[in-house]
């Protein structure tokens, strides 16, 4: 690939073709935004920006701050040490939106159309996850925190 232009027209490429299997229309828009809605009710963004060669995956999981903003923030730093079981997405606040947010930026050129869609998928899916997992620790009454599952999985 040797130009951004590429990268967008071949993750477009992919994208539709992801899109055809799951019977929706997928496309980048003119600013190399993607939105895919999955049936969990999880939202993503897959963007591939004018200034380079990399696919970005954003996934809104809740409002920040949470009720519950240090136990939660907690949470998802122990997730991360190490990198174990975030097969390498990182997690974010969006000042702009207020959302803590699941992220992972990937290079175009380590991606095919069948690796952009098992990332997108997995990616979704463990979203909806730690979606489900940060709302119910917000919910909980102080002082009764669960264990974390060492492998959270992304």
């Amino acid at each position: 690939m040797s130009e951004p232009a590429d990268a967008r027209a071949l993750v477009d490429e992919w994208l539709a073709a992801l899109g055809a299997r799951a019977g929706l229309a997928l496309r980048l828009d003119e600013e190399g935004v993607c939105g895919v809605g999955h049936v969990s009710g999880m939202d993503c963004a897959i963007e591939v920006p004018d200034a380079g060669g990399s696919v970005y995956l954003r996934a809104p999981l809740l409002a920040w701050p949470a009720r519950q903003a240090l136990r939660i923030a907690g949470r998802c730093l122990e997730a991360q040490f190490m990198g174990l079981g975030m097969d390498g997405a990182s997690f974010a606040i969006d000042p702009v939106d207020g959302e803590l947010v699941l992220w992972q930026a990937v290079r175009v050129s380590d991606l095919d159309e069948d690796a952009l869609a098992r990332l997108v998928v997995g990616f979704i899916e463990a979203a909806a996850r730690w979606r489900e997992d940060l709302l119910h620790l917000d919910a909980m009454p102080q002082g009764s925190d669960p264990a974390m599952p060492l492998m959270a999985g992304v």
